[in-house]
């Protein structure tokens, strides 16, 4: 029986991909993610499967990002009464390869299991920067 009043293993999760994504760990991210898992971002526009955000999202985006963190005191997690679905809204922050300028953002994560024992894999994500901060246009410049 799942416990679906406490979000640890979606934090855990969550505290894992943040380590992936600081590690630029692909192959790792990958196991996370179900196949036909779906996504947009500040990149691109829809992705329709894993390897496409791979391809399209995560290999754009991580090698340009360091000190990649989750602002964990705004992270909120409903997980579903009986445990099998998560969605999370996290705030970002990260700052360009390059650069020495903060880089802020949001995300929301889906995640479901077949259990309550089972991991989560993930089944959608939209990573984007903030709007108003006029980051996703510095995304064009090398320095970032």
């Amino acid at each position: 029986m799942a416990n679906w009043e406490d979000p640890g293993s979606v934090l855990a999760w969550l505290r894992r991909w943040e380590q992936l994504i600081r590690a630029q760990d692909f192959e790792a991210g990958e196991a996370m993610f179900r196949a036909d898992a779906v996504g947009f971002g500040t990149v691109t526009d829809t992705t329709r499967s894993r390897a496409e955000l791979l391809e399209q999202q995560w290999r754009v985006v991580w090698p340009r990002t360091r000190d990649f963190s989750f602002v964990w005191e705004d992270v909120h997690v409903h997980v579903s009464r009986e445990g099998s679905m998560a969605m999370t809204f996290a705030p970002w922050r990260s700052v360009g390869v390059l650069g020495t300028r903060q880089r802020r953002g949001r995300c929301t994560i889906g995640l479901v299991r077949d259990d309550a024992r089972a991991p989560w894999l993930c089944v959608h994500t939209h990573f984007s920067m903030w709007p108003q901060s006029g980051d996703a246009s510095l995304l064009d410049r090398p320095d970032i």
